[in-house]
């Protein structure tokens, strides 16, 4: 058995935003995600994964979603959303009438925003690294 979680540390690991998608959480509603998904925890005999670096406040949302996917299988699924809804009649209703606008971009986590500096961040490709560089000059205005 592992370490008692403590959810106020995790709640304020990105005050209080999911660290997916960036949402405002009240503490109430965070769920604990295990960046390492639990359901994965015997490939790896050992590891605590209650490990503070392995807990991560989560929208509902975000967590039901990333169920027990590793981050790069949650990233990929999440790209392919725009094209997944372009076969649905609302969303093409709505394009049409200017409700709504395409924007397919790199899937960056609110973690990985937080934690970019001039250091490329392991695990993303060129173009996410290029556009975390827009966004981080995009901040800077």
């Amino acid at each position: 058995m592992g370490n008692r979680i403590d959810r106020d540390a995790v709640y304020r690991k990105y005050k209080g935003r999911c660290a997916y998608c960036g949402k405002n959480m009240c503490f109430k509603r965070m769920q604990v995600d295990h960046l390492h998904p639990q359901s994965l925890k015997h490939f790896e005999p050992g590891l605590d994964n209650n490990r503070f670096d392995n807990l991560m406040p989560s929208c509902a949302k975000c967590n039901n979603f990333k169920g027990g996917m590793k981050l790069e299988l949650f990233r990929s699924e999440l790209q392919k959303q725009v094209e997944r809804l372009r076969s649905n009649a609302q969303f093409q209703r709505a394009l049409r009438f200017g409700q709504i606008i395409e924007n397919e971009c790199p899937i960056i986590f609110h973690f990985e925003l937080l934690k970019y500096s001039d250091e490329i961040s392991p695990g993303l490709n060129e173009n996410q690294v290029e556009f975390l560089k827009k966004r981080k000059r995009e901040k800077k205005r």
